[in-house]
């Protein structure tokens, strides 16, 4: 799905919300909810954005072709939100400075919201983000209203009771007695009063329209990086902490503190992670990733180890074990370990015991295989378009990712 940059990033002390996807949907929050965009261009302003919705289907076709199981992915989608918004909402939590970027589009057309029949999710794509100020349009709803979202209509007929009761009280009073009519010469000076009256009633609205207009025009011509600004210009700190390898890494590992999974530190707005991990890009030569949790070179190499069919790659890879997990290597082990890898992915999955590239291995160059974390890596230049990675869990059954 093309985003046609409608949409821009909310920005905090200059860094994209999108860079946090990783850590929003964990199974704490979002739980993989939140689409991972893939950009091109810098994270405060992409020049292309694009959201991979895999199977997902729209949301107003999914109503009409599973309408009981949207039902259910709608109300599983509104507690997800209410556990963010109190994440958000807690001053202690190390997130709390990111509450007013955190938002979701709204839900009247369905747009942007998309239901996946394999896990039974209800997904969403441009969150954290707003209209773009020139040629955008959209709105959205943020923290005190995300409860709103996809509200039940019953409640806004609730909402609506005492109007029409006042209405109906009205209506059954008895008809008062017309007063009489006065004489001429009292009537003159009460119409004139009353004219009067409307027309200051009238300058007033002008004023006000006229004022109104104005700020529209100055906000449809704003500039766009001073949206980032505008929605924390005090987060430095905060933004640092939560986004350092450190931070991340202590916040969240073994689920005791407020923060999320430290082992998905968002360092590259430019490739998505997939449904509860971050993306990073691997920066140095020598080196899986600038990430510190996944630096491998060859000294890191202990032995070559079988595998199965399931967990090679394409081509002649060669698996190795290192101090990380299993590394594999496509094409020429691990004297390929010099060449700087292209795109990065990272997926996670509480019970896994085995990963595997089911789609798309003549892309993959290279996979760490870390147990619950499965690193992958694309050629130089390619796409993470049409590779699936699936999990084996304790029972021996494999699941999409």
């Amino acid at each position: 799905m093309a985003n046609e940059l409608n949409w821009l990033p909310n920005l905090v002390s200059g860094v994209s919300l999108w860079r946090l996807v990783g850590d929003l949907n964990d199974p704490r929050f979002m739980d993989g909810r939140l689409l991972a965009p893939e950009t091109e261009g810098p994270d405060t302003l992409p020049t292309d954005v694009r959201w991979n919705t895999g199977d997902a289907i729209p949301l107003p076709t999914a109503r009409t072709s599973h309408p009981e199981a949207v039902e259910t992915a709608i109300a599983e989608f509104r507690a997800c939100l209410a556990r963010v918004e109190k994440e958000l909402a807690n001053k202690e939590s190390p997130f709390h400075k990111f509450k007013d970027a955190f938002v979701v589009p709204s839900a009247e057309t369905g747009e942007n919201y998309y239901f996946d029949p394999t896990d039974k999710k209800l997904r969403v794509a441009n969150w954290g983000a707003s209209p773009r100020a020139i040629g955008g349009s959209g709105s959205f709803l943020g923290m005190g209203s995300l409860a709103q979202l996809f509200a039940p209509a019953t409640a806004a007929a609730v909402a609506a009771a005492p109007a029409v009761a006042v209405a109906a009280a009205a209506a059954a009073e008895p008809p008062k007695e017309a007063p009489k009519p006065p004489e001429e010469e009292e009537k003159k000076p009460k119409e004139e009063q009353k004219k009067g009256e409307r027309s200051l009633l009238a300058a007033i609205l002008i004023a006000a329209l006229l004022a109104l207009l104005v700020a529209l025009f100055l906000w449809k011509f704003r500039d766009c990086n001073d949206r980032g600004a505008a929605i924390d210009a005090g987060g430095d700190a905060l933004a640092d902490a939560a986004l350092s390898d450190g931070s991340a890494d202590s916040a969240v590992d073994g689920g005791t503190d407020s923060g999320l999974d430290g082992g998905s530190d968002a360092s590259d707005g430019g490739d998505a992670g997939d449904s509860g991990a971050d993306a990073s890009d691997g920066g140095d030569a020598g080196t899986l990733a600038e990430d510190d949790d996944v630096m491998i070179d060859e000294t890191d190499v202990q032995s070559e180890v079988s595998v199965d069919s399931d967990t090679s790659l394409s081509g002649s890879s060669k698996t190795y074990t290192t101090s990380k997990g299993k590394l594999t290597v496509a094409g020429g082990g691990k004297g390929k370990l010099g060449k700087t890898p292209g795109r990065h992915r990272v997926y996670v999955a509480k019970d896994a015991v085995a990963w595997r590239v089911a789609n798309g291995k003549e892309k993959v160059v290279r996979t760490l295989d870390e147990g619950h974390r499965f690193d992958a890596w694309v050629g130089e230049g390619a796409s993470f378009e049409g590779v699936r990675v699936e999990y084996k869990d304790a029972a021996g059954k494999w699941h999409v990712h």
